[in-house]
């Protein structure tokens, strides 16, 4: 047996899958699965961090309790609330399905699945904010333009994917039972970002403050 033993090092994960590149745009008919999810995870992380917070820090400086007449209970906020549980759910699914296949996780894979840890649940946490708390201004009715936009990147990422509906990279071909997975996993992503951006047009968590309404509950927590 010799004094030295050679060390064993796993290889290094790679960002993105051989022969692709953040530095090519359109190739193959289409983005990169890379690419796309290198941009919108990014973007969407980032928004939220930066800008989620600052306006959740905002409400819980500066707002005050919303009038329990004006949360009336709701399905569809319900049905909200549980979509934003559901996008960290489907990233969660989609690494176990490339496991569960013997496929390769790449740096991509690891970098949407935090952003989607760490930006939904923000969201959620902004949302549920939204809803008890009214902030001392003009109101306005439905949600703030952080949640709108979030809710819209999410919508915008789903719907440029079929820009690679040709693309023999995607899922859209069904080459395997992995891409039949990936491509069910994107149908129910897709309708609950549909869903999601509707629901978040309606706000129906948050029911309009009348301007009687609102003097009253300063009134109220000025007496406080």
């Amino acid at each position: 047996m010799s004094g030295g033993s050679d060390v064993m090092t796993a290889p290094a994960m790679e960002y993105c899958p051989p022969n692709v590149t953040l530095s090519e745009f359109w190739v193959n008919h289409g983005v990169s699965l890379c690419l796309m999810e290198t941009i919108f995870s990014s973007l969407q992380v980032g928004w939220m961090i930066l800008l989620g917070s600052v306006q959740y820090l905002y409400f819980r400086k500066h707002g005050s309790p919303r009038d329990l007449s004006l949360r009336p209970p709701s399905k569809l906020y319900s049905f909200q609330l549980f979509l934003h549980v559901l996008f960290p759910l489907l990233s969660v699914a989609q690494i176990f399905i490339v496991l569960a296949e013997g496929g390769l996780i790449y740096g991509y894979m690891v970098l949407s699945l935090a952003s989607t840890a760490v930006a939904w649940p923000l969201a959620l946490l902004l949302l549920t904010q939204e809803r008890r708390s009214i902030l001392p201004t003009i109101p306005t009715p439905g949600h703030g333009l952080v949640l709108l936009v979030f809710w819209t990147i999410t919508l915008v990422k789903e719907n440029l994917a079929f820009i690679n509906i040709k693309n023999v990279h995607w899922w859209f071909i069904l080459k395997s039972h992995m891409d039949e997975a990936a491509m069910a996993i994107f149908v129910i992503r897709y309708g609950a970002a549909l869903c999601i951006f509707f629901l978040g047009l309606k706000a129906p968590g948050i029911a309009n403050t009348p301007p009687g309404a609102r003097l009253l509950e300063d009134r109220q927590n000025v007496s406080l």
